[in-house]
């Protein structure tokens, strides 16, 4: 294909250089896909990921609590059962 041929996959040359290297063989055969390309293109900062990571696991967090509660009062019934004095 014409894109990697133009690539020179040597040591020296860094991954970036090499995805930069591909995304110019594409924008040159394929021009309209350049302001799609700029479209698509959102980078995050630090800030908006750790957000996110830290909504991701609270909300895991949120869910292990209301399954230990679940688990729990199913032991409790369960205990009930076999003794009807127990409470918890």
């Amino acid at each position: 294909m014409i894109i990697t041929n133009r690539i020179n996959y040597n040591n020296s040359q860094t991954y970036d250089e090499m995805v930069e290297a591909f995304r110019e063989g594409v924008e040159e055969l394929h021009p309209h896909l350049a302001a799609n390309l700029v479209k698509k293109a959102k980078v995050q900062s630090a800030e908006e990921v750790i957000f996110l990571e830290l909504d991701l696991l609270n909300l895991k967090y949120q869910q292990l609590v209301a399954h230990l509660y679940d688990r729990l009062h199913q032991l409790e019934v369960i205990a009930k059962q076999e003794d009807p004095s127990f409470e918890v």
